[in-house]
């Protein structure tokens, strides 16, 4: 009975933990204007990682703010004149450009390093972890 009580109480907590998690993604997406990519509630450990490092190397291959894209235009009678504009906007306000985007460069920079380390950080949590279950099913085995 009093197992019962305990693993009703569990599953409270871990229902009332969810439903903050799901409010908070919710508010995080009313944030951003649009609605987050995946659901990631349903996915296994192994999706789960592999869904974390492929958007590590997107934030990775992306972080530069500074690069330019190419600049074109679909008009055929005046897209030399749209890009010739574009092209002297960007020239103009470069160095004021320039000189805000390079913090951001270095914030993403820094974010970028902290998630590789927190993500190898979890790996061995993770492999030390898998090290423990281990000994502790050797050492069940040998109580039995």
């Amino acid at each position: 009975m009093k197992d019962t009580r305990e693993i009703e109480k569990q599953i409270q907590r871990i229902k009332t933990a969810l439903a903050e998690k799901r409010a908070s993604i919710q508010d995080f997406e009313t944030l951003i204007g649009e609605k987050v990519e995946g659901e990631l509630w349903g996915f296994s450990e192994k999706a789960l990682e592999k869904a974390m490092w492929d958007s590590f190397f997107y934030l990775e291959r992306n972080k530069d703010c500074l690069e330019e894209e190419p600049l074109t235009s679909h008009r055929r009678l005046v897209g030399r004149v749209i890009v010739l504009f574009k092209k002297t906007w960007r020239a103009l306000f470069r160095p004021y450009s320039k000189m805000i985007l390079e913090r951001q460069n270095r914030f993403n920079r820094e974010l970028i390093q902290l998630l590789l380390a927190s993500l190898l950080r979890i790996e061995k949590i993770k492999e030390r972890l898998d090290a423990l279950e281990a000994k502790a099913e050797i050492l069940r085995e040998k109580q039995d």
